[in-house]
């Protein structure tokens, strides 16, 4: 999976063919979808093994932020920790 994220397709006339995305903040894994802009259908096993990929953490991600008196964080600067996994990844164990 790790290679599927690091190692782009390359074709000589469209350039860098992106395989899988990681998006580290929300720990969501997407596959690029042709279309007019960006979209993406979320991936919620691993294509090779099987395994689950985990929830994704979307919904706590904006619940934190409108906690923090974010009106809408998709479309507002935020603290660079939820830019990153960091905010998930400092979390204590249940």
């Amino acid at each position: 999976m790790a290679f599927a994220i690091a190692m782009p397709i390359v074709t000589e006339h469209q350039g860098p063919s992106r395989k899988v995305d990681w998006s580290a903040a929300w720990n969501e894994y997407r596959v690029p979808v042709a279309h007019d802009g960006h979209t993406a259908a979320q991936l919620r096993y691993c294509p090779f093994c099987g395994a689950s990929l985990g929830p994704s953490l979307a919904d706590e991600w904006y619940q934190r932020l409108y906690a923090l008196g974010y009106a809408d964080p998709g479309e507002e600067k935020v603290p660079s920790e939820f830019q990153s996994d960091s905010w998930w990844r400092k979390q204590p164990p249940n």
